[in-house]
């Protein structure tokens, strides 16, 4: 009888960014991911030899790795805007007589990524885990101001028992004006992000047109080792400028 041998799933650092550029299936991803530099090699190879497939393959892993290095943080961002919706949620069922445990117990995922997140922590609670320690395990899990506030609110609703929809509902309706914040000051950042990816993007397409175009070029870059160690410089200095562009951006917003 034949096995059939596990498929190979994405590594820890491609799950982790993925993840936090929100994109899925993360598994067709990678074989995506995989496949880009092979197809590009095999194209640089048909338009300028070897020297165009082996610049084909690094710059196209170069690009893959920053599309997703520029697309970090969409997920924390999604979830952040969910929160308001899963804390008007449990300010209904509170007002309807239900417990804060009951109210985060009914939550789902059309409550948004926040709902299954704070399901959870009803379902520790009824496993006899104490309700502070869930949701301080949710805040270390996902330590956006969004979720940190709305726990410090369910955690007080719980503990005091008194009118707990309407410390809820305070704090859903502060998180609402962040995020109206938030929006406006994305949409200012948008031009940036654009400009960033193009400086990023620009100096790869200007070296695979050199490449391609004259074959002197190529000859140098990748038959030399001042050639070599040039290529190694500008894409190193190519990653860095993505790193901080990212960095500069997202403080921005």
């Amino acid at each position: 009888m034949s096995r059939t041998r596990p498929a190979v799933g994405p590594p820890e650092w491609f799950d982790t960014m993925a993840r936090a550029a929100d994109i899925s299936p993360i598994d067709r991803w990678w074989r995506m991911a995989l496949a880009a530099p092979a197809v590009a090699a095999a194209a640089g190879a048909v338009v300028a030899g070897p020297r165009g497939g082996v610049a084909g393959a690094v710059l196209a892993g170069i690009g893959e790795w920053v599309a997703l290095r520029l697309s970090g943080g969409r997920a924390a961002a999604r979830l952040a805007r969910s929160v308001p919706d899963s804390l008007d949620a449990v300010a209904r069922s509170c007002r309807a007589g239900a417990s804060v445990v009951g109210a985060l117990s009914a939550l789902g995922v059309d409550d948004g990524p926040a709902g299954p997140l704070f399901a959870g922590v009803a379902r520790q609670v009824q496993h006899g885990v104490a309700l502070s320690d869930a949701l301080d395990d949710v805040v270390a899990a996902h330590p956006e101001p969004a979720v940190r506030l709305a726990a410090t609110a369910l955690l007080v609703g719980a503990d005091t028992g008194a009118a707990p929809a309407r410390a809820v509902e305070g704090v859903a309706a502060t998180l609402r004006d962040n995020a109206a914040l938030e929006r406006e000051a994305t949409g200012q950042a948008t031009q940036a992000t654009a400009s960033a990816a193009v400086l990023v993007v620009a100096p790869m397409g200007f070296g695979v047109i050199a490449v391609v175009t004259d074959p002197r070029v190529g000859g140098f870059l990748f038959s030399s080792p001042i050639g070599w160690a040039c290529l190694a410089a500008g894409v190193a200095l190519d990653v860095v400028g993505a790193w901080w562009m990212s960095r500069l951006v997202r403080a921005a917003r």
